[in-house]
């Protein structure tokens, strides 16, 4: 069964927020921002877009690590 534990998201230049399992979250169109899984917990994602979607590069683990004080 896969779990949909919490997850850190970082709109860039903003400071790291957790979403909780259940919670509703809105990726404003053009804001650049990363999201993913708690380093001990999967992460279940369903996403609903318009238009194109723009992979920018990959989060760098200093960025992800120094996030963990929000998995708490």
């Amino acid at each position: 069964m896969l779990d949909t534990g919490p997850g850190p998201t970082q709109e860039r230049g903003d400071q790291v927020r957790m979403v909780r399992p259940g919670e509703p979250w809105v990726a404003r169109t053009g804001v650049e921002h990363w999201h993913g899984a708690s380093p001990s917990e999967d992460r279940l994602q369903m996403t609903i877009h318009e238009g194109d979607v723009t992979w920018l590069e990959p989060v760098q683990d200093t960025e992800y690590l120094a996030s963990r004080k929000s998995f708490r």
